[in-house]
């Protein structure tokens, strides 16, 4: 495996997330697995446990008579029960023969198989599941039952395919009898020790070399229960791992601790309702969603960006997260801010992409991110994460007034603005660029970063450095928002300098970005000068942020949702009659709801209401047909009327993405803001 290029990786483990996969996060263990919540990547090889991004089941299923079994209710991602991380099904085993019976006699049979009743509680390091197997016969019976461990501690960055080569791990397997516990441990090539302990609470089990197996009695009539713990964790090269407790994680403990918890962070939101469309379901959806997402961080709970590829920090998600949920959940941007804070950077890396004062694009965990020729650890490589950072803080401080927590993180946005000022801006044009990392790192730096996302109209790459259209924007809003802050802070001389770099930065943009021939604003504008003429969803962004003039704005908010950029379901990354596009892209035709509710804000910013009802209806049409109505990072493009069924779901989308689960708090914002009932 080791020999393996990138590409081949990605050839061997397609990254297709299909409708027998389901997804699962609590803290930070998140995964995949399939219909009977089967782990094996032997035959899916993107199924797993990833904790902290390592995947510490390669391996884990329930075997009955030595086949496995077959679900007959259905699963869905995020929990299939009030909590997110409960997960129950219902389960047939083999059908029931006299081959089973205790008591050999005359053949017996039976007109039905076993039926399994297996519940799964997602701990935020581990599982509890917990087994009912029931026997209808009139005999009692003895039926092979087995549970298949295995881990192979592969991290999720090079499932995904990031590492041209593999590091061979060697897994060693510690079985204590007496526990009845099986010890799957690994040393990493980064020194970290990491360990999966699996304890099977059940008499009648015994530890094998695939993990646990049974020869189970079961009476007649009756059931047999038992109960598997499982923990993860890492540490140092010696560390053992142990279970401290000695009996199992009652089922009715872990569900009452969580619907507490539920009834707290439910009654920090407003309550959403509506007489026209159920409103309340989708805002409780969309709740349980981020619930998931949010992680226990030293400086709050903190949005990881999406499951199951992004499960982790992310700069500019979390940030736009914040304003989409700043006017019900104001708590929520705190924390986003005070993480994002505390790891600014402080120093040079070019790996890394990082300078002083620079706010963080991702933080990773695991393997991969400690390899030194891997940036991602912690890597600074958006150019926009800086100036979103200040705006959410200036509208933070207006929706809440709470200037001890700003003047705490008064030193970061200090430093934030310097590096915008000392870094980020092209000293001739003022306007805030990047160029593309040479040593791993992204060529795009903006929200769409795919390599071939920023081009001329004719197809060519538009040379770097780099001034994509919205990220002016938002260094506007950064303007105007320092101002805002400087004011409050009593410098009111250094604020209005501040204005006035707002006022020359719109009057030189709204000069130089705005392209006569495509009808709205440029994609970007390229190293050499040149405009990227192409019309783009981009342009969208710069009515939500208002750096766009008034007569300018409106003609892009109608050309938004002229055909060859609406697809009837929401707006394109890019227009339809572009020569990159397609709607099975990922920047290059898709549809995005994060995308779409900026959009919706910003064209009530302007007073295009009918334009914003018309996004906002089809918004919303699009969340009543997605799976579980619960709208995923995005989708393709194609026309409404050649997908009348729904909108077509992108293969390799995080179904669970924070910004698109929170974006409908944004649309529903603009529309009772707009006194427009949904």
């Amino acid at each position: 495996m080791s020999g393996l290029h990138r590409s081949e990786l990605r050839q061997k483990i397609p990254l297709t997330l299909t409708t027998n996969d389901h997804l699962f996060k609590n803290g930070d263990l998140c995964g995949i697995w399939g219909n009977s919540m089967e782990i094996n990547a032997t035959q899916r090889g993107i199924h797993g446990a990833y904790w902290k991004g390592m995947r510490h089941f390669s391996t884990y299923f329930l075997d009955v008579a030595g086949k496995p079994v077959l679900p007959i209710t259905p699963l869905s991602d995020g929990g299939n029960g009030p909590s997110p991380f409960l997960f129950s099904l219902i389960l047939l085993g083999p059908t029931i023969t006299s081959d089973f019976a205790t008591t050999k006699g005359d053949s017996l049979f039976v007109d039905g198989p076993l039926l399994i009743r297996y519940k799964r509680f997602c701990l935020s390091n581990g599982f509890e599941d917990e087994v009912e197997i029931e026997n209808h016969a009139p005999f009692d019976i003895q039926i092979p039952v087995s549970i298949n461990v295995d881990a192979d501690f592969r991290d999720i960055m090079d499932i995904r395919g990031i590492r041209s080569q593999w590091p061979e791990h060697k897994i060693e397997r510690f079985q204590e009898e007496a526990r009845n516990e099986l010890l799957l441990t690994c040393l990493g090539e980064d020194g970290v020790r990491r360990s999966s302990l699996i304890r099977l609470w059940g008499s009648d089990f015994k530890t094998s070399s695939q993990g646990f197996e049974s020869n189970l009695p079961i009476p007649a009539k009756g059931t047999a229960t038992f109960q598997i713990s499982s923990l993860f964790a890492e540490g140092k090269k010696n560390d053992r791992l142990a279970l401290q407790r000695n009996a199992p994680e009652k089922f009715s403990n872990l569900e009452r601790l969580d619907r507490k918890k539920d009834r707290v962070f439910r009654s920090k939101w407003p309550k959403i309702d509506s007489d026209q469309l159920p409103l309340s379901r989708w805002c409780s959806n969309a709740l349980k969603d981020l619930r998931i997402l949010l992680t226990p961080q030293t400086t709050g709970p903190y949005p990881y960006a999406g499951v199951p590829w992004f499960s982790t920090p992310f700069g500019r998600d979390a940030l736009i997260t914040g304003f989409f949920t700043l006017w019900a959940y104001p708590e929520l941007s705190r924390s986003i801010l005070a993480f994002l804070a505390k790891n600014q950077s402080k120093r040079f890396d070019p790996l890394r992409d990082a300078q002083p004062g620079k706010i963080l694009h991702e933080y990773r965990y695991g393997e991969v991110a400690n390899d030194p020729s891997i940036p991602f650890s912690c890597y600074y490589g958006s150019v926009d994460s800086t100036p979103l950072f200040i705006a959410l803080a200036a509208e933070y401080l207006q929706r809440t007034g709470n200037r001890s927590f700003l003047l705490k993180i008064r030193p970061a946005l200090h430093h934030a603005m310097e590096w915008i000022e000392n870094f980020g801006i092209n000293p001739e044009s003022g306007f805030l660029v990047y160029s593309g990392d040479q040593e791993g790192g992204l060529i795009q730096k903006g929200w769409k970063d795919s390599g071939d996302s920023i081009f001329h109209a004719d197809g060519r790459i538009a040379p770097h450095p780099i001034a994509l259209s919205e990220v002016q924007g938002y260094l506007y809003m950064s303007y105007i928002g320092y101002a805002t802050l400087l004011s409050d802070w009593g410098e009111s001389k250094k604020a209005q300098s501040y204005i006035r770099k707002a006022i020359t930065l719109k009057n030189n943009f709204n000069d130089l970005f705005w392209s006569p021939s495509i009808r709205m604003f440029a994609l970007a504008i390229d190293g050499k000068g040149f405009p990227c003429e192409v019309r783009s969803s981009n342009a969208g962004h710069l009515l939500f942020t208002g750096i766009a003039k008034k007569s300018l704005a409106r003609k892009t908010g109608r050309e938004l949702l002229q055909p060859d950029m609406f697809s009837g379901y929401g707006i394109r990354t890019i227009g339809s009659n572009e020569i990159r596009y397609n709607p099975v892209s990922y920047h290059n035709g898709s549809v995005w709801p994060h995308d779409n509710a900026l959009i919706i804000d910003g064209l009530k910013r302007y007073g295009l209401m009918a334009e914003a009802k018309q996004l906002a209806d089809a918004y919303l049409s699009a969340l009543e047909r997605f799976p579980r109505e619960r709208p995923p990072e995005l989708y393709c493009g194609f026309s409404k009327d050649n997908t009348a069924s729904g909108p077509l779901p992108y293969p390799t989308s995080c179904r669970i993405q924070a910004w698109s689960v929170t974006s409908f708090f944004m649309v529903i914002q603009v529309l009772r803001s707009m006194s427009l009932k949904p």
